[in-house]
């Protein structure tokens, strides 16, 4: 079906109400503010649909605003005391599910089409079961006397970064549903990250990395708050479905042992490592566990320490198992060491007389980064051609037409050339059937880098399968054209 909007802000009007006269409130802060992150997520304005009622004071519930709900992709539920308290506000979130479930679900892949953002501090058990089992976006901390400060959007405010982040944060994550939205999919399991739940001095440091495999592209599990009350249902059976999904399970052990769920003897940080391990014994999960270095166990509490103890010992003795003591920066670099060697394609196995060639376009002034396609191409097994400096004109013309008539596969390489010359390559690839004698060309690619551009971002062709990468290069980038050639040779060699 057809939606008209992007998302629908649900929020009570008591939680937009300036604390200074003048100010604007934090809704309409927060409302301005996503319209823009997001707008630059998604490559267009959102239609964000926000009652603008509320905005004046209003608080009722009518028609219209059941008209809206239908017509929204998603709601953004602002919570806050006064939010669960409000009959309106629980009957918006209540419509939306209803609506969610009678048009496309309320889940797309493995994202729910309900975004919590929490205001203001609640505790976790008396949220409504609809929302309870959701992840949600904290706008807030705890400071050192364990009370939660909210995020103020003004910048003047000690939090305004913290704020920006989460924006930012909830933008990315729109972003990835709505992309998911039009491939209708779940994410491979190559493709998803469980980023094991962990105890809150060192809940800054994994909103980091999820936030880093985010910007990657991966899917994150667990995607929703594990039941750790009885009435929720057991703990170990999600937990045990979501590393099912994965090919990666991350763990981070702090200073503190993390709560127990009820019904358990152990803490989620335990459990969560006992059931991966399982799987890693299976050798279906490879398992990272993080410690900050120096963390001295003399000075943890009894369970702590002991867990320590027992976990080094299994980490020493579990395949697929590391590990590691290393300042965040370092360990997140051997995630994506490591997320590389998953999702890096089988190695090519060439017969000598049957290698593949491919031919590489590229404008001269991108040979240096083009060399690291090369590089990568090579080490799979492919023989790589290119036009080299020394040639003339007219030896240029004969070999380029010789690599069109005879390579197996095309890789244009598209950095700082202009887009006409691209183009220009691109026609290349259409003239290049008249030279083949019906000899199918197995694999066409063009490779979009460097610096983003609007018009790089929005070129659309069906002549050659487009591949993205804006970040620093590596191998995997290259995935979906290796796949490809080896699908047209009959799934490898």
């Amino acid at each position: 079906m057809d939606f008209e909007y992007d998302v629908f802000i649900s929020y009570r009007h008591l939680d937009n109400k300036p604390l200074i006269e003048g100010q604007e409130g934090w809704i309409s802060t927060f409302h301005d503010t996503l319209k823009t992150c997001l707008g630059q997520e998604l490559g267009y304005d959102p239609k964000i649909w926000i009652d603008e009622k509320k905005l004046k004071g209003n608080d009722e519930f009518g028609e219209e605003i059941i008209s809206k709900l239908h017509k929204a992709k998603i709601i953004l539920s602002v919570v806050s005391p006064g939010y669960f308290k409000s009959q309106w506000c629980m009957k918006e979130l209540r419509e939306f599910i209803k609506a969610a479930k009678s048009n496309v679900g309320l889940h797309i892949g493995n994202m729910s089409r309900i975004f919590k953002v929490v205001k203001t501090y609640v505790p976790h058990e008396e949220h409504p079961d609809e929302i309870r089992g959701l992840l949600g976006y904290e706008f807030y901390s705890k400071d050192d006397s364990d009370r939660p400060r909210t995020f103020r959007p003004d910048a003047s405010s000690r939090f305004h970064q913290e704020f920006i982040d989460k924006v930012e944060d909830i933008s990315f994550d729109i972003r990835d549903l709505f992309k998911d939205w039009d491939n209708r999919r779940e994410s491979p399991p190559e493709k998803t990250v469980y980023l094991a739940e962990t105890t809150s001095d060192l809940s800054e440091k994994r909103e980091k990395i999820l936030r880093d495999l985010k910007q990657q592209g991966y899917s994150i599990l667990p995607d929703r708050h594990l039941p750790y009350l009885l009435k929720d249902g057991n703990f170990k059976d999600p937990v045990r479905g979501y590393l099912k999904r994965c090919k990666l399970s991350i763990h981070l052990i702090g200073n503190q042992y993390g709560l127990v769920p009820e019904g358990e003897k152990r803490s989620i940080i335990e459990l969560q490592n006992e059931i991966a391990s399982e799987q890693c014994e299976n050798n279906q999960l490879k398992r990272l566990i993080w410690m900050p270095p120096g963390l001295d166990k003399n000075n943890l509490d009894e369970d702590q320490k002991n867990y320590i103890t027992a976990l080094q010992s299994d980490a020493s003795q579990v395949p697929g198992t590391d590990l590691l003591q290393t300042t965040l920066e370092d360990f997140k670099t051997i995630i994506k060491e490591e997320l590389e060697k998953i999702n890096k394609p089988p190695a090519v196995k060439v017969k000598d007389d049957d290698l593949l060639y491919i031919y590489l376009m590229y404008d001269q002034q991108d040979k240096e980064t083009a060399k690291l396609l090369d590089d990568c191409l090579y080490e799979e097994g492919f023989e790589v051609k290119q036009l080299k400096l020394k040639y003339n004109e007219e030896e240029r013309r004969k070999k380029h037409i010789e690599y069109l008539r005879l390579c197996d596969a095309m890789m244009i390489y598209y950095n700082r050339a202009s887009e006409s010359w691209m183009e220009t390559m691109l026609d290349e690839l259409k003239r290049a059937r008249g030279y083949r004698e019906g000899k199918p060309i197995r694999a066409k690619a063009l490779f979009i880098t460097g610096e983003k551009t609007e018009d790089k971002e929005s070129f659309r062709t069906h002549e050659a399968e487009i591949i993205k990468n804006y970040k620093p290069f590596y191998c995997q980038a290259l995935s979906p054209f290796i796949r490809q050639l080896q699908e047209a040779n009959g799934g490898g060699r």
